[in-house]
């Protein structure tokens, strides 16, 4: 993908974020990376203009100046040869936005392009969402039941800009109880029984509730 976009960086997403890496090849080791690996998009961006390449979380991309360049196919020979035969489906897109990397113009439609809506047979009343959150770019990454017998379940949220923010947490459905825990689940701090709570996040923070129902 050749684009005229001037910029010394391409931010590309890793696990709860993303870091940014060199367009140039000055040095060796900048030379090294010509061929990295991204999650979900890799971004070029001036203030007021930017594209990005969306994928599958499949590829490996090479960024050079302003051509970005994604690796659909390896051909290897070990430890199967086999590997590149038949037929192979590849997804990805090419998206150019106005303004520069931010969660609406990349961020999430990223997202919308991993995890596609499951169409079922039947019918179901409207009904109010798990749980809405107020700040565009703070992200419920994880929905999952807690380990912990009882009802409840788990929500991971992390910031994707790497811009601090509060947001306020509106739940769908009555709260019994609310706690933020660690990445195994321990309670580190209990809330006070509420539909909504505000929650603050530091750049690329990562918060951990156990919700119980």
């Amino acid at each position: 993908f050749d684009t005229s976009i001037h910029t010394d960086y391409a931010s590309q997403e890793i696990q709860f974020g993303y870091i940014r890496r060199t367009t140039n090849r000055n040095t060796a080791v900048e030379k090294a990376k010509f061929e990295v690996s991204n999650h979900k998009y890799t971004d070029l961006s001036e203030t007021r203009y930017g594209a990005a390449v969306l994928n599958d979380c499949k590829y490996g991309i090479s960024v050079k100046d302003s051509q970005m360049r994604l690796s659909l196919h390896k051909g290897g020979c070990m430890p199967d040869y086999r590997g590149d035969k038949g037929i192979h489906e590849c997804t990805y897109a090419f998206l150019p936005h106005m303004g520069s990397l931010s969660a609406e113009n990349v961020i999430q439609p990223a997202y919308l392009l991993n995890e596609k809506p499951l169409a079922v047979k039947g019918s179901l009343p409207l009904a109010e969402s798990l749980v809405k959150v107020e700040s565009g770019h703070v992200i419920v990454e994880t929905v999952k039941p807690a380990e912990e017998k009882g009802r409840a379940f788990i929500l991971r949220l992390y910031e994707a800009e790497g811009a601090a923010d509060k947001t306020t947490l509106t739940f769908g459905f009555p709260v019994k109880s609310l706690a933020q825990t660690n990445m195994l689940e321990e309670v580190l701090e209990e809330y006070p029984k509420a539909q909504q709570i505000e929650l603050s996040f530091r750049a690329f923070e990562i918060k951990t509730l156990r919700v119980e129902y």
